[in-house]
Parts: structure tokens; sequence; C-alpha cells
């Protein structure tokens, strides 16, 4: 059997440098072919691929093409994975027949863990919208280290399902991004996620033509009811038709939190099913570096239908900001129950939900600034405005960042006007401590300042905005002075 050395990293060369023994690496190719009576195939089972080896190695690659014959339903398992196990790069080549809607790709058992290095999945032909599936059982934790791509070839399908499906009390890690893709270019995106803890540190990417890209967030299973679901991503990409979807019937809780280290976007609904109860969703934005940014744009979903299912706004609990740039926006018939902005490079940036300006408005039951910054836009005749219908408390490190340039305006004011006024933040006046006054103009021929109107219990936070003085005119003013004080004290 012939193996080939694979020098793969700086390590490895550096353990050659040492006199160590290096690593050595073969790829394993399956070609196996499902039948409707036939059962599935152990992943973890050395002499099964080819070459044959007597172990398989966290080095080895593997190359799976196989095939899933059925005349209707679901495919059953192709492979499955009963005990740890551990490899590198793993390439799947899949086509199914007849009109198997579903499959499992991969069954991993019990209180198990599967590691991949990466996971490059291609879908070559099918029966009509096609689902893979990778099931996770009981305890369970399926992790690839880098990247997973999902490609489906055919032309002329409706939808490309992948799923993550199984028991609620599994872990999905995945270091890289997850891409799903298809050769026709209107098929719908759809993944799933059943986890309790999900863990995406790249981005999850799902464009094309599709008016439809839904990510199910929860387990829609009655017996996961009143369970808590965690999941970070480190961005999430979609150009038009998202649905980030809670379909659990009551109580499920689901925490998403942001980890960028990028500027991503999302255009969609947030939603869950009209008759669920208690069902609530947390924003939490805690990127890797300062120059994340991500943006959600949450169109109305009330009384919208679809899989023959009506859906609502799902209720947003907190929205919380600690590093990077949140920015939210929320349709007229959304709100959450708390902002939180709270860390020295954190910023909460309010947009339109529909995308067509960067002015918007946002509704919260109270605030609480400790630290950071929050970003408004404005226009001729609108601005951001944040409405706390509860208390406020920001400190006075909390400040307020003017988007606008001079040209701006100079173009906003109207004649004989030397400042712009506009009311930014409002809230109840009783029990709120409103100390936060600094404000950052990104344009530094621009200057501004913060005011405290209140108004019958209600406070608004006015903000003023007017030019800095250009150097030419500052001088002929100092001049000016300068003359006025001689002449005062020859007449003296």
């Amino acid at each position: 059997m012939k193996k080939t050395l694979k020098y793969t990293t700086l390590a490895a060369l550096a353990a050659l440098a040492a006199g160590a023994i290096p690593a050595y690496a073969e790829k394993l190719s399956l070609d196996y072919t499902k039948t409707s009576t036939g059962s599935s195939q152990e992943i973890t089972t050395p002499s099964i691929y080819t070459p044959e080896v007597t172990a398989i190695t966290a080095s080895d690659d593997l190359n799976l093409t196989y095939t899933v014959e059925k005349e209707n339903g679901s495919g059953g398992t192709v492979f499955t994975a009963s005990k740890n196990f551990t490899v590198n790069d793993v390439t799947v080549s899949a086509t199914t027949s007849g009109k198997v809607w579903t499959h499992q790709f991969l069954t991993l058992g019990q209180n198990t863990t599967t590691t991949f290095n990466s996971l490059n999945y291609t879908l070559n032909a099918w029966g009509q919208n096609p689902g893979t599936e990778i099931q996770l059982n009981e305890g369970s934790t399926f992790t690839v280290l880098n990247n997973i791509t999902y490609t489906a070839t055919a032309a002329a399908q409706s939808e490309i399902n992948f799923f993550f499906t199984g028991n609620a009390n599994t872990t999905l890690n995945v270091g890289g991004n997850i891409e799903l893709a298809a050769t026709d270019t209107k098929a719908n995106l759809n993944l799933k996620f059943h986890s309790n803890n999900v863990n995406i540190g790249g981005v999850i990417k799902l464009n094309n033509d599709a008016n439809m890209k839904r990510i199910q967030l929860d387990n829609a299973s009655t017996s996961d009811a009143t369970k808590t679901y965690n999941r970070s991503f480190g961005g999430l990409s979609i150009n038009k038709g998202g649905q980030l979807r809670i379909e659990g019937t009551a109580n499920n809780t689901v925490n998403l939190t942001f980890t960028n280290s990028t500027e991503e976007s999302y255009a969609g609904y947030l939603m869950t099913k009209a008759d669920s109860t208690g069902n609530k969703f947390n924003i939490s934005m805690n990127a890797t570096t300062a120059a994340g940014k991500q943006t959600l744009r949450f169109l109305d979903a009330t009384g919208k239908t679809f899989d023959k299912v009506t859906y609502n706004n799902a209720a947003i609990d907190t929205v919380s900001v600690s590093n990077g740039t949140l920015s939210l926006g929320m349709n007229s018939a959304m709100s959450a129950n708390k902002l939180v902005v709270n860390g020295e490079k954190a910023v909460f940036d309010i947009t339109s939900a529909d995308g067509a300006s960067e002015i918007g408005k946002a509704t919260f039951g109270s605030f609480e600034g400790l630290k950071g910054a929050i970003a408004f836009d404005f226009a001729k005749d609108s601005n951001d405005f944040i409405d706390i219908t509860g208390t406020a408390n920001a400190s006075s490190d909390l400040a307020f960042i003017v988007n606008m340039t001079k040209a701006d305006f100079d173009n906003f004011l109207g004649e004989g006007e030397t400042s712009l006024q506009y009311n930014i933040i409002s809230f109840t006046t009783e029990g709120s401590s409103f100390d936060a006054t600094t404000v950052i103009c990104s344009d530094s021929s621009l200057k501004g300042k913060i005011d405290l109107i209140n108004n019958a219990g209600t406070t608004s936070v006015m903000l003023t905005i007017t030019a800095v003085p250009e150097p030419a005119t500052v001088a002929a003013i100092l001049g000016a002075v300068a003359l006025a004080f001689a002449t005062y004290r020859r007449r003296k």
C-alpha cells in the first residue's frame, strides 16, 4: 500500500526538522448504493474504504460517493457513526432516485463526537424537493473545524434542504462558513438547526434569486417545548426572502449571538407560528473585532402564510450590543422589551426594515446604555428615532454618533437657519437617569449638543447640529474682536 506524506502545515515541517515522525494521510474512498432494503454503512469501519486500512486517522481524507434508491418517501440512513470519529476533509457526491424526499446522510450515535476538518457536499440528481439530514442523537456533538459547502447541481428544483436534526440535547460546531448553493438559482434554500447549542464561527450564506431562504432556529417537536436554544453565528448573509423561524409550540427561548469579523446583512422575517405561545427571541452583538457589523432588516410577518402555516412576528425580549455594530431595522408592528448597549466599542444603529433608506424607528420597553454609542442617520425631513416606552438609564460613557456630511447639513438647512434640531430618543421621565451628552460627528466640519426636554412626563433627547466655523472665518472673527477691543482701549 502506497502512502503519501501530506505537507499541509508549518507544524509538519517543524516536526521533520525536530526529527519527529511525520503523520501520513490516506485519501479513503467509498462508493455505496443504499437500496430500499439495504442497511446503512458504519463510517468508522476502516475495511469499507479503498485502499483498505487498519485504522482511520485524523489526517485521513474521505471521498464518499453514494446513491439512494427508493421509489417514494424517506431514503433512510446512509452512514452511521456509532463511536467517536475524527477525520480531515470529507468530500461527498450524492445521488437519489425516484422521489426521495429526505434521507440521513449521517447519523451520530448517542453521546458520541464526530469531527471533520471540512465538509464539501454535492447533491447531483434527485426526486422532488430533496432533503439531506445529519441526525444528531442524544448527547452527540458534530464538529466541522472549517467550512461546510452544500451544492445542488440538478436543474428545475423548487427547494434545497440541508438539516441538522435530532434531539435538542446535542451540539453543532462549525468553525468556518456554511454556504448553500444551487445550479437552479430560483430554488428555495432551507437550513434547520435542532441542537440546543449551535456555534457557527463563520458566515451563514444563503444567497440566490429565490424568494425564500429559511432557517429554523429551534426544534418544533412538542417533546422539545420549553427549551433554550443558543445560536452563535459569525454573520448572516441573506440578500432577500429570509425567514428566521421559531417553530416550537410553546415557551421556547432562542438566544442568537453574532460574532462577526466582517460586515454582513440579512433581509427578511423574524417569525413564529401564530398559534404558538410564550416563545421569545434574544439578539446579542459581540463581534470578534470592532469592525464586525451585522445588519438585520425585519419585515412584518403578521398573518403571513408559508407551507400552509400562518406566522406572526417573533417576540423579541432583549437586544444587546457589547462589541461591534448591530444595525437593526424593525417593522412598525415590532418592538422589543429592552435595549442594552454596554461596551467600549459597541455601536447600536437603527435602519429601515425594508431597506428603502437608512432611516428607521425602533421601539423598546426600556433602555440601558453604559458604554459605547448609538448611531443616527438623517434625511431632510426625517431621522432615526428610538422610542423607549418605559425608563432609560444612560451613563456619561455613552455617546451619540451623527452620520451626516457637511454637504448634507447645508442641504438640510432651511432659509435663514444656522442649525438643525432633531428629536432622537424619547423615554418616561420618572425613574430614568440620563447623563449621556457626548456627540461625535462623522464629519469634523459639524458639531452637536444634547438637551433633555421634559413634557408631561416624557423626556425627549434633542440633538442640535451646527457647523464648525472655517479657519478663515474664525480668524476673521478673532480679528474683529481684537480690533473692537483696541478701539475700546483708545476711547478710554
